[in-house]
C-alpha cells in the first residue's frame, strides 16, 4: 500500500509539472516534492544556469545542516554528484556507519572535517534535456536508523525508477518552455541594447548612461515592493512590472536615433571651422589695427566656446566683442559675431542653442514611436508610454507633454529620478565636469523640493544606499526569472 501511495504521489507530481505554474520553479518543485514523498532529510539542487554563463549551482537546501556547500561540481573531483552529472545516470548509495559528504558531492575546501551530518541512503538523479545532456543533479539524503533495520532509502523499483524518469522529463518540458521565454526576453533586451550602441556610437559621451539608468530604475521599483509602511503601502510591483520598468528605462533614449548628427555630436557652441575663421579675420584686423589684442578676444570666445555654463563676467565680455565692427576691403560693414554667433556662445547651460533644444526635447515622442513597433509581451504594452515620460515633472514645466501630479505614472517618476542622479554622476559629459555623490543628492533633493521629481521616491534611492555602484548580472537575472515564473 505504502508503494502505492508513493506513486500516486509520483503521478501527481507528474500532472503539476505538466502545468504553466510550474514554469521555471519545475526542478525546485521536484526537489521539495521528492524529499517530502521519499522522506528525505536532506534536499540539494545542483543546477545548470545557461544565461549566467554560471555552471551548476547550489540553488535550495530543504533544510539546515552543517555541511558548507560549493558552489560549482568541478570535473575530476570524483565525487558521486560529478560523477551523476558527467555520466547522467542515477546513483543510489546506503552505508549503515553513515557516508563520508567528500564521497557525494563538493565542500567547500578546508570544512570537511567539520561535518557531523552522515547520510546512511543517499539517491542521486541526473536532470537531464532532450539531447541527453544533465542540466541538473537532485540529491537526497536520509539519516535513516541501522539499530531499527532501516539505514537509509529504500531499493527503488524498476517501476519506480519508470516514474521518477517519467516526472524528470517534465522537468526538462518546464524548462525548455521557460527557457524559450527567457530567451525571448533577452532577444528583447538585446534588440534595444543594439538601439543603444547605434545613439552611443555617434556620441560615445552616452556609453552606458541607459544601462546604469536601467539598474537603478530596478533597484529602486524592488526597493518600493519591499516597503510596507506609509506611501508605498499601495504599490506591490510583480517581477514583470519590476522588468517593464527595468526595459522602460533601458529604452528611455532610444528616440534620440532620430537627432541630427549636427546636434547629437555637438561638443562646442561653435564649429572647429567656424573658431578657426575666427582666428584668421582676428589676426587680419589686428594687423589692421581695428583690434589691440586678438589673443585676448580669442581667449574669451573660446573659452565661452567650450564652457557648459558660462559666468556672467564672460558673458559681458563676450558682449562687448560681438559689438566690434569691421568692413572688409570692398564689403559692408559687419560685427565681429552675428547674432547667431552669440546666441550660441552664451548659451546659459551646455552646448546647444534655442532651436536645436527643441529638436532634442521631441525625442522622448520618438522613443515613444520607435518602441511600439517592437513586439511587447501584453504584460510590458505600456513600456512605450513609460520610457517617453521620463522628462515629465510633477509641476507641469517637463517635456514633451507638459504632464503634472498623478497624470505621470509611478513608473515614469522612478525613471525621472533615475535619469536624473545617473546623468549628474556621468564622467563623460562634454558641457560640465562630473559631479560627485554628495552634490548629486544636493541637486536631486532641491528638484524635489521645488516640486519637479517625486521626493519620496527620491529619499528611498539615496536612504537605502541603491545609488551604490555592484555587480547586478545576478540580480537582473534573478528579476527576469521570477517575471517569467510569474506569466
Amino acid at each position: 500500500m505504502a508503494g502505492q501511495r508513493w506513486l500516486e504521489r509520483l503521478f501527481d507530481l507528474n500532472q503539476l509539472l505538466g502545468t504553466e505554474e510550474a514554469g521555471g520553479s519545475s526542478a525546485r518543485i521536484l526537489l521539495l516534492e521528492l524529499s517530502d514523498i521519499l522522506k528525505a532529510d536532506q534536499g540539494i539542487l545542483y543546477q545548470f544556469q545557461p544565461y549566467s554563463g554560471k555552471n551548476y549551482i547550489e540553488r535550495n537546501v530543504n533544510s539546515k545542516f552543517d555541511w558548507e556547500l560549493s558552489q560549482q561540481l568541478e570535473p575530476g573531483t570524483g565525487n558521486a554528484a560529478e560523477y551523476v552529472a558527467k555520466y547522467g545516470v542515477s546513483l543510489q548509495l546506503q552505508d549503515e556507519d553513515g557516508i563520508d559528504p567528500t564521497v557525494i558531492l563538493p565542500l567547500k575546501q578546508g570544512t570537511e572535517k567539520s561535518c557531523y551530518y552522515r547520510p546512511r541512503g543517499v539517491i542521486l538523479l541526473p536532470i537531464m534535456d532532450s539531447s541527453r545532456n544533465t542540466t541538473g543533479v537532485i540529491i537526497l539524503m536520509k539519516t535513516g536508523n541501522s539499530s531499527r533495520g532501516n539505514p537509509g532509502f529504500k531499493k527503488l523499483s524498476s517501476v519506480e525508477l519508470k516514474w521518477l524518469e517519467k516526472v524528470m522529463v517534465q522537468v526538462v518540458r518546464c524548462q525548455t518552455r521557460t527557457g524559450w521565454q527567457k530567451q525571448l526576453f533577452l532577444t528583447l533586451e538585446g534588440m534595444v541594447k543594439t538601439l543603444i550602441r547605434a545613439i552611443e556610437r555617434r556620441n560615445q559621451s552616452f556609453a552606458g548612461h541607459s544601462e546604469k539608468m536601467a539598474l537603478y530604475a530596478l533597484k529602486i521599483a524592488g526597493a518600493v515592493s519591499r516597503a510596507s509602511r506609509g506611501k508605498w503601502e499601495q504599490y506591490n510591483f510583480s517581477p514583470i512590472r519590476r522588468l517593464g520598468i527595468y526595459f522602460a528605462a533601458l529604452a528611455h533614449d532610444v528616440g534620440k536615433l532620430a537627432i541630427p548628427d549636427r546636434i547629437l555630436q555637438k561638443n562646442r557652441k561653435l564649429s572647429k571651422q567656424k573658431m578657426q575663421a575666427l582666428r584668421y579675420l582676428l589676426a587680419y584686423l589686428e594687423e589692421t589695427e581695428i583690434i589691440d589684442d586678438m589673443e585676448e578676444i580669442y581667449r574669451v570666445i573660446e573659452e565661452t566656446n567650450k564652457l557648459g555654463q558660462i559666468k556672467n563676467n564672460l558673458k559681458r565680455r563676450l558682449e562687448e566683442i560681438a559689438e566690434i565692427e569691421y568692413a572688409l576691403p570692398d564689403q559692408e560693414v559687419k560685427r565681429l559675431l552675428s547674432e547667431d554667433d552669440l546666441e550660441q556662445l552664451i548659451v546659459a547651460e551646455g552646448n546647444l542653442n534655442s532651436a536645436e533644444r527643441e529638436i532634442v526635447a521631441n525625442h522622448p515622442c520618438e522613443t515613444y514611436r520607435i518602441l511600439k513597433e517592437l513586439p511587447w509581451p501584453q504584460e510590458l504594452k505600456d513600456i512605450p508610454w513609460i520610457a517617453a515620460l521620463h522628462h515629465e515633472r510633477l509641476d507641469g514645466t517637463g517635456y514633451p507633454w507638459g504632464l503634472k501630479g498623478d497624470e505621470i505614472p509611478l513608473e515614469a517618476r522612478i525613471l525621472a529620478v533615475a535619469d536624473i542622479y545617473e546623468a549628474l554622476t556621468a564622467s563623460d559629459r562634454p558641457y560640465r565636469d562630473q559631479i560627485s555623490h554628495e552634490k548629486a543628492v544636493e541637486i536631486v533633493e532641491k528638484e524635489a523640493a521645488n516640486g519637479k521629481i517625486d521626493g519620496d521616491i527620491v529619499r528611498l534611492f539615496i536612504d537605502s544606499g541603491l545609488w551604490k555602484e555592484e555587480s547586478n548580472e545576478d540580480f537582473l537575472l534573478e528579476v527576469m526569472t521570477a517575471a517569467i515564473d510569474g506569466l
